[in-house]
């Protein structure tokens, strides 16, 4: 093998070795859920002391996995697309009320749209720092989702109510 076809090939293991540590950078908004607030049921053992996690039990009778929380902070968790399981948010954390999603890379309506869709306890949102939220490019990007035929019309008062949490106007 000669030198030049050697050097590309250790580039191109190199590239390939960066493109994946980018990709295990990022989550979803259910992988960062689970990490952040669920436990293993594990005990862990500090010195001599043992401390042993338990969750706090639904509300309700609720089976979701997380019913009890209500404040949701994610900020800085790398999230990049919204990886909602298939029986949906309602199966991990429908009580949602407050949500922070700041400094994250959320590029798409297609994927942060349902995650709002399905917590539909939903009343405060912050997505300050939220890189790509609110430009052109991004509102062009979610006029194309309005428009597909996956998306349903009475979605348009979910946009209008997320726009006006993220953007409060004062009516009076």
């Amino acid at each position: 093998m000669s030198d030049l076809h050697r050097e590309k090939d250790e580039n191109k293991t190199e590239n390939e070795d960066q493109n994946d540590e980018e990709n295990d950078s990022t989550q979803s908004f259910t992988e960062a859920v689970r990490e952040k607030y669920c436990f293993d049921g594990s005990d862990y053992t500090f010195g001599s002391c043992q401390i042993t996690f338990h969750g706090k039990a639904g509300t309700g009778g609720a089976k979701a996995e997380l019913a009890h929380l209500r404040n949701v902070v994610l900020c800085n968790s790398n999230l990049t697309y919204a990886g909602i399981p298939r029986e949906g948010l309602a199966s991990l954390c429908p009580n949602v009320i407050d949500l922070d999603i700041s400094g994250n890379n959320l590029t798409s309506w297609k994927e942060i749209l349902p995650i709002f869709q399905q917590l539909t306890h939903l009343k405060f949102i912050f997505q300050g720092f939220c890189c790509n939220f609110m430009t052109p490019e991004f509102l062009i990007d979610l006029t194309k989702v309005l428009e597909s035929d996956k998306f349903h019309p009475r979605s348009i008062s979910l946009i209008y109510k997320i726009l006006t949490l993220i953007f409060p106007i004062d009516y009076k």
